[in-house]
């Protein structure tokens, strides 16, 4: 009982004055502010990602489908990405992209490269190609934001996928349809063949008969030769007196041929004197007109020799008659002689000659009886190969139209080897890849989220010096001493601590935890300017408003949490402490701890490091402010309503 009335007498303390009374409240209150403004602020960061800047490269130039249309499916993804809204989607160019990127203006980028659609269209077809859709991220902007992106690509990866499927069966339907034609068109050559194939048959089979007529007809010519052997032999039979006759013939001929010889050489004696006084006369006419005759005057030798001229004449014309007459007879001796002679080969040959006319004949004509047999089947072969010409015409072309379908037919269906079934079917299986791009990365999810709680262990270690070290001297207040000297004189201690916990602090993430920073000597040095920094405020904001002071440190360090980005990106949280991020130095101090972690980028650093030093100059003006005005004791210096409880 006596502890329940220590306790009350302490109540009625704590609760004396409208000051004391609210400080009670502002301390039952701590939880919910912490609690209630917390999850305020992350209620639905994923609903707000529509505020967090993104870029998209829409690059695709696009392709011409089967169907002659054009596809930009770049265009369909930037659509889609719009009309969902889950980042504020800009469409920008490749280089503004990356630099944006780099700079934090994005928290990443989408590119969608020229051949994207290209890609796609190619998933009907026997060599598809997987498209890519290309992440930049930069955890040097946020961690987090980077692993969203991700799940977002992800999902419109599943969406592309299905407009990608649909394409491929498209195509794939239509090659269907080009391989049902190709069938059909082979279908045609075949029946082309087949009508070919049975005129080919019919021809043949007017060829067999033809062939049989032709043997028919030179089976009768066989016999037609066999009867012309036949009539021969009854030839000779019916010939049997020829050859007496033809003896007989042959004897009288050569009675007239030895009678006319005779007749020839009764006259041939007489043709010769007559040529010889012929030509006695003609010379003694010569003689005497040339030399003459001794004793017998020319005169009268030339009348003799006129005398001589009328008889040369008469005698010379019969000679010549004469002889004329002697030639035909001599020619008919001759010729008599030649036809006994012949008659006598005649009679010689005739028993033969008359045996093969007689057989000849008849064969000759039982032959030409076989010929004409042999002719028409010949015609009837004829006209059956020109049928199964046209017929192996028409299978020519029906067997031609029927391979170039079929080839056409092969073209269109896809024969890939084993390797390239695989690949197409994990092509097909995931048309769309994600390439992922990082300007700078964290290692992992500890060191993604590092920058975060590095700022909130040196806060919270800040906050504990002055649980040890009071903000001002209080003798140096008593002498009198410049109120800088003293804001410097109580911040100086706690700086040379705050600085041994960074130390501390970077020296168990760096090699118990393998925490690796990008640039660790900047980072350290960046540590040991926050740590002092935080402390150059917390000695202001104590220092002026006493146990205040300490409070709004608290409700300092909450609205810091929620503001500064460290985990989901500050856009998330509700526009009403938006400005809160650009104010509060944990903002910056996070950010310059990114960069130092995971660089490359340190554009931003001076920007980062001016904002702590300005925060650092605005510590050490309060703690000067108070300096100042704890130079005056006031009544309620002497009598505070409450008091900071101490061991």
């Amino acid at each position: 009982m006596r502890a329940f009335r220590l306790a009350g007498n302490e109540l009625r303390r704590l609760t004396a004055t409208k000051m004391s009374r609210l400080a009670v409240f502002s301390i039952c209150i701590i939880p919910l502010i912490y609690g209630a403004l917390y999850l305020y602020t992350n209620w639905d960061p994923y609903g707000k990602l529509k505020n967090v800047p993104a870029a998209i490269v829409l690059a695709d130039k696009g392709v011409v489908d089967v169907d002659g249309s054009k596809v930009n499916f770049g265009d369909k993804v930037g659509k889609q990405l719009m009309s969902r809204e889950t980042f504020a989607w800009k469409v920008v160019s490749a280089a503004e992209a990356d630099k944006g990127v780099r700079n934090g203006d994005y928290g990443f980028s989408l590119t969608v490269p020229p051949d994207f659609s290209g890609a796609l269209s190619s998933m009907g077809t026997a060599a598809p190609r997987r498209a890519q859709l290309v992440l930049t991220t930069n955890d040097s902007n946020n961690y987090l934001i980077g692993t969203i992106a991700g799940s977002v690509t992800n999902e419109l990866k599943t969406a592309v996928a299905v407009e990608a499927g649909t394409t491929a069966a498209n195509r794939m339907m239509l090659g269907f349809g080009e391989i049902f034609d190709k069938t059909k068109a082979a279908s045609d050559g075949a029946g082309k063949l087949a009508g070919g194939a049975e005129e080919l048959a019919t021809g043949a089979d007017q060829l067999r008969d033809g062939s049989a007529q032709l043997d028919q007809g030179t089976l009768g010519l066989a016999n037609g030769n066999r009867e012309l052997a036949d009539g021969l032999a009854t030839m000779q039979d019916k010939t049997k007196e020829l050859p007496d006759k033809t003896k007989q013939l042959a004897d009288g001929a050569q009675q007239v041929a030895n009678a006319n010889q005779k007749l020839a050489d009764l006259t041939n004696p007489v043709a010769l004197a007559a040529n010889q006084l012929i030509e006695a006369m003609r010379q003694t006419h010569a003689n005497m007109q040339s030399q003459g005759v001794m004793g017998i005057p020319n005169q009268v030798l030339g009348n003799v020799a006129g005398m001589m001229d009328p008889v040369n004449s008469p005698v010379a014309q019969a000679n010549r008659n004469f002889q004329a007459k002697m030639n035909p007879l001599q020619k008919l001796a001759n010729g008599s002689q030649q036809v006994a002679d012949g008659a006598k080969k005649l009679s010689e040959a005739a028993p033969q000659l008359t045996d093969g006319i007689n057989k000849a004949a008849d064969g000759s004509k039982k032959l030409a009886d076989g010929s004409a047999k042999a002719h028409d089947g010949a015609a009837k072969l004829h006209g059956g190969l020109i049928q199964a010409a046209g017929g192996a015409g028409q299978l020519r072309d029906g067997a031609t139209a029927l391979s170039t379908g079929l080839n056409d037919g092969r073209k269109g269906i896809p024969h890939p080897t084993e390797a390239e079934r695989k690949k197409a079917a994990e092509t097909i299986g995931e048309p769309v890849g994600i390439q992922k791009l990082t300007q700078a990365k964290a290692t992992s999810y500890g060191a993604g989220l590092a920058p975060f709680f590095i700022g909130i262990a040196l806060w919270a270690g800040a906050f504990t010096v002055f649980m040890l070290i009071k903000p001002l001297s209080q003798r140096a207040l008593a002498r009198s001493v410049k109120p800088v000297i003293t804001a410097l004189g109580g911040w100086l201690p706690a700086a040379a601590i705050g600085i041994v916990q960074s130390v501390l602090l970077f020296g168990i993430l760096t090699i118990a935890l393998g925490l690796k920073f990008e640039y660790p000597i900047l980072a350290w040095l960046f540590m040991a300017l926050t740590s002092i920094t935080f402390l150059a405020v917390m000695q202001g904001m104590i220092a002026l408003l006493g146990a205040t002071g300490r409070y709004l440190v608290l409700i300092l360090m909450i609205t810091q949490l929620i503001s500064s980005g460290g985990t989901m990106p500050w856009q998330t949280i509700p526009e009403l402490l938006h400005p809160l991020h650009y104010i509060l130095p944990m903002s910056y101090v996070i950010d310059g701890l990114r960069h130092l972690l995971y660089g490359p980028d340190l554009s931003r650093l001076p920007q980062d490091v001016g904002m702590v030093l300005l925060y650092l100059l605005l510590g050490v003006g309060l703690s000067t402010l108070a300096a100042h005005k704890q130079r005056i004791w006031s009544a309620a210096r002497l009598k505070p309503d409450f008091t900071t409880a101490t061991a």
